[in-house]
Parts: structure tokens; C-alpha cells; sequence
């Protein structure tokens, strides 16, 4: 049954949060390099910062979950979620060009505000992804949501290389930008 396909509301959520999910490539290839090539901060600091991220997540992923009891909640911590990563970029873009404890101190705080809008990007989206959805088509459409993030593993690597490296510190500002505004429109198209 192709009239999931005609549910354009629940598309033009899916796409925000493909585009939202942009986030997770930046930690994995756009961070370590920017931080081997582009900072002062020791080449194993990019262990320190993912470990930073991976004990955040574990210790606080259920808490970031209260309080999202329905489809408005949710779009409002995704909103967040896009605030807090934008600030996220610009801490990581005025890491380059500062000695080696500035850019590691800043390269840190990256870190802590970018994991509490991961954890609120995914708390709003799959709230959203379920709340959206058929409730008798579920399945149909979780398959739908998952698309989003399959495209943006698909053109995120090449991206965010591109800005993060290939535009220097224009680029995270870039990525900043573009973090904020796809929680905006996610928010709008919720509501």
C-alpha cells in the first residue's frame, strides 16, 4: 500500500530528521579530523571527547526522555536539539587557532552541549516518528522514517568533510546555522 507515500506531513518529518541525524556523521568523521587537522589539541583527544559522549549518552538518556509525553513536547526538544547542536559547532569552530589547553577545554564543552542535543534529537524524533505515524501501520511507517537516515549516511561523510574541513571554520558556522533552522521547521511541521 503506497498511500504512506501521500502522508506529506510525515514525509516532510522525516526528511528534518534525516537532516538532523546529520549530527551523529559530524561526531564520527568531521570532529576527529577537524581536531587532527585543524586544532592545536593532542591527536587522542579525539578519544577523550567521543568517551565524554559515549558515558553521557549511557548515564543520561533515559533522564533526557521525561517529559516527552506527546508530539508537541517532542518538537519542541528537537527544536532544542537543533539549538544546542548549532552551539556545539561554534565551540568546536573557535577551537582552531588557540593553544593546546584553550582548544582542548573548548573542544570539551563542544562535546557536553553537543550530547545533550543529540540526546533530545533522538528523544523528539522517534516520539514524533511514532506519534505521527498510523497507528496501524507502524511498521510501514518506521520503515519510511528510517529512510531519512540512510540518505544522510549516504551523502553526510562527504558533507561535512566538505564543511568542516573544505570551509574551515565558515563551515561549522555553516553547520550551525543549518542545525538551528532544521529544528525551527521541524517545530512548524509538527505543529
Amino acid at each position: 500500500d503506497w498511500s504512506i507515500l501521500k502522508d506529506y506531513r510525515y514525509i516532510k518529518a522525516m526528511i528534518l530528521s534525516g537532516l538532523m541525524s546529520m549530527h551523529f556523521i559530524l561526531q564520527n568523521v568531521a570532529i576527529p579530523l577537524w581536531v587532527v587537522k585543524e586544532t592545536n589539541a593532542p591527536r587522542w583527544w579525539v578519544s577523550v571527547i567521543m568517551l565524554i559522549n559515549t558515558i553521557s549518552v549511557v548515564l543520561f538518556q533515559v533522564r533526557m526522555s521525561k517529559g516527552v509525553g506527546d508530539v508537541k513536547s517532542a518538537a519542541r526538544q528537537f527544536q532544542s536539539a537543533g539549538f544546542f547542536i548549532a552551539i556545539a559547532c561554534l565551540f568546536y569552530a573557535f577551537s582552531k587557532g588557540v593553544n593546546l589547553y584553550i582548544a582542548s577545554a573548548l573542544l570539551v564543552i563542544a562535546m557536553l552541549v553537543h550530547v545533550v542535543g543529540e540526546l533530545q534529537a533522538s528523544t523528539g524524533a522517534w516520539s514524533i516518528a511514532f506519534e505521527l505515524a498510523d497507528q496501524n501501520r507502524q511498521g510501514a511507517y518506521q520503515g519510511l522514517w528510517r529512510m531519512g537516515f540512510g540518505g544522510m549516511n549516504v551523502i553526510g561523510p562527504s558533507l561535512v568533510t566538505f564543511l568542516a574541513i573544505g570551509l574551515g571554520q565558515v563551515g561549522w558556522i555553516i553547520m550551525a546555522i543549518y542545525f538551528a533552522s532544521v529544528g525551527v521547521l521541524m517545530k512548524r511541521v509538527v505543529a
